[in-house]
């Protein structure tokens, strides 16, 4: 039992004057103590969350019917406080910090007598985004939105505006929201979510992965030396991350703690329409030039972060045709596909990357294979999104459904999904390639459909509502997830 109370200092200066005074003609009075009783020594709650306390009881030494006051009060090892409830039963919202709490307490206030009761408590506050599936929308206005449900915990539900609540000085996260990416890479000793927009203040945004506080971000103002438009359509990890605007030029992030994001390096007679990793090299990277319709390597000079000069593959035959979708097999092999609108043909190619080395594993040299893998009729449609499973599948969004094919020129295209509620806006595998998650809107909402990859007749869960149309997801925790 934990009872601490106090007298107020009124209380007590009346005391000493009554001792002075004192001719032994007084009577005595019982005060009307309080106990505490019904608590727990520690409460854990995700930030962001209510801690409930139903279960506290007062026991009066006298009147059980007294006035009193509650209050609730979270306080850090610093010293700063916040009262979160005045209420007998606790339901306050818990916005601080992940971490340990354990200066909290419960004041009671007695405010016949205006004692003071205290309950002191530990109190855990737990991360709640570091395991989920994230979903970056975009409502009618323009407004992007983020949302998450997370997957360390069975049937939890879809947690939105996440932006706006973890960040409630900073208004919206941003307009036209075009891609959401989970990553290491910007922070040296965890990860961080990066979302890109392509209106507002934040064109580049990163998000604690513990917080979602807003960390750092980026705009035409903080690209260095450099004065003119800025509107992201593409952003890839690859050695400190490269960013494809939307006039087809190539921006590059430094890698190390500073975050430094270049402008691009001036490339003559150059449009690119897809910027890919797969170099383990921080000298060049894989794109494809709409101009000379190429696939080339951007490398660079003098610094390692500005690509300022490329290599055609002259190995590939890429003439009359134009970039269209791309998906990612394995760490460092690329598959981009290029559609010939003179033939109604599209060419899959593959652009793979090998590390090799010496037997002592003192030297190291890269290895490039670039080839064609197949040439079939059109399967894509010009805003279809796609996935290449381990299995070596294609699944390719097609209007209000998904097909699937083997990764070869004659293969049936097989209906995979049936019609869903509106066009497919968004694929994702889960960490085992076991589920796709497919993103479907209606005009006003988007459903987030989970199907088996095995056979998309078994769906896996209730769809999930989400306000707008998605225009991204991703993972964050990967192989933690709980189904």
């Amino acid at each position: 039992m934990k009872i601490l109370y106090f007298l107020t200092g009124i209380l007590m200066v009346a005391g000493v004057v009554s001792c002075a005074d004192d001719n032994g003609n007084y009577d005595y009075a019982t005060l009307n103590t309080i106990t505490i009783k019904g608590m727990a020594d520690e409460y854990i709650v995700d930030q962001n969350d209510t801690l409930w306390v139903d279960t506290l009881r007062l026991d009066f030494a006298l009147e059980e019917n007294a006035e009193v006051a509650y209050e609730w009060v979270i306080r850090a090892q610093s010293g700063e406080a916040e009262v979160i409830s005045t209420a007998k039963n606790c339901g306050g919202r818990i916005t601080q910090a992940p971490g340990s709490y354990t200066m909290s307490y419960l004041c009671v206030t007695d405010l016949t007598s205006d004692l003071k009761y205290y309950y002191p408590f530990r109190l855990t506050v737990n991360t709640p985004y570091q395991i989920g599936l994230y979903v970056l929308s975009e409502t009618a206005d323009g407004t992007a939105k983020l949302s998450m449900q997370r997957r360390d915990k069975e049937n939890a539900p879809m947690m939105d505006n996440l932006f706006e609540l973890c960040n409630p000085d900073l208004g919206i996260l941003g307009k036209k929201p075009v891609q959401l990416s989970y990553y290491d890479w910007m922070k040296v000793s965890s990860s961080g979510l990066v979302v890109l927009c392509q209106e507002g203040d934040r064109k580049i945004s990163l998000l604690n992965e513990e917080t979602l506080l807003l960390e750092q971000y980026w705009n035409e103002s903080s690209i260095e030396n450099y004065s003119g438009s800025f509107e992201p359509v593409f952003y890839n990890d690859d050695m400190g991350g490269t960013v494809l605007d939307r006039e087809g030029r190539v921006f590059t992030f430094n890698y190390s703690d500073n975050k430094t994001l270049y402008a691009p390096a001036e490339i003559e007679n150059t449009r690119f329409s897809w910027i890919g990793g797969g170099s383990l090299a921080s000298t060049q990277n894989y794109a494809y030039d709409e101009v000379s319709q190429q696939f080339v390597m951007l490398k660079n000079t003098d610094n390692p972060l500005k690509f300022d000069r490329m290599s055609p593959i002259d190995s590939l035959d890429t003439e009359g045709q134009t970039y269209r979708a791309f998906a990612v097999n394995g760490d460092r092999t690329l598959f981009p596909v290029l559609y010939d609108p003179s033939t109604g043909m599209e060419h899959y190619y593959e652009l793979e990357t090998i590390e090799e080395h010496d037997e002592y594993w003192t030297q190291y040299w890269y290895v490039y294979n670039h080839k064609e893998k197949a040439v079939r009729s059109a399967v894509m449609e010009e805003d279809s999104k796609c996935l290449l499973s381990d299995m070596d599948y294609w699944y390719v969004s097609k209007g209000n459904r998904v097909v699937r094919y083997f990764f070869s020129a004659t293969s049936n295209v097989e209906e995979w999904t049936p019609g869903l509620e509106g066009r497919v806006t968004a694929l994702m595998f889960d960490y085992e390639q076991d589920r796709i998650f497919v993103a479907a809107y209606d005009g006003t909402k988007s459903y987030i459909h989970e199907f088996s990859a095995a056979n998309a007749k078994e769906e896996l869960a209730e769809p999930m509502e989400v306000e707008g149309k998605i225009v991204s997801m991703c993972m964050a925790g990967l192989g933690d997830w709980i189904y």
